[in-house]
């Protein structure tokens, strides 16, 4: 039983359970797909229908959102690899890792 105050985040659930979505489960819990299109055909209409929405805006407004948004993603990432690479440093002195690499490796159960 979960006592009340416990919050459960779906992204650490996925982590955890090593569960996968599709594109329309992302869509549905986290809202940040846009467009879902059916094949390879509706693609490229698509893109272009996108590209001719984004012709509206003044090209230098979106120029300097574009490099913002791109430098503050690339800094979250950066910090987010340090922090994974620090944690995996750690778990591999675990023999359960270690294990769990043998078993991936060798396409079994661990």
């Amino acid at each position: 039983m979960w006592p009340t105050s416990c919050c459960h985040r779906f992204n650490e659930d996925m982590s955890y359970c090593g569960i996968f979505l599709t594109v329309e489960e992302l869509h549905d819990k986290f809202g940040d797909i846009t467009m879902v299109v059916g094949s390879l055909d509706e693609l490229m209409p698509a893109a272009i229908a996108k590209a001719e929405e984004l012709c509206w805006w003044e090209h230098l407004v979106l120029r300097y959102l574009k490099a913002c948004m791109n430098e503050q993603e690339n800094f979250q990432m950066h910090r987010k690899n340090e922090r994974e690479v620090t944690y995996t440093r750690h778990m591999a002195h675990h023999t359960d890792f270690r294990e769990g690499v043998e078993a991936f490796l060798g396409e079994r159960e661990p």
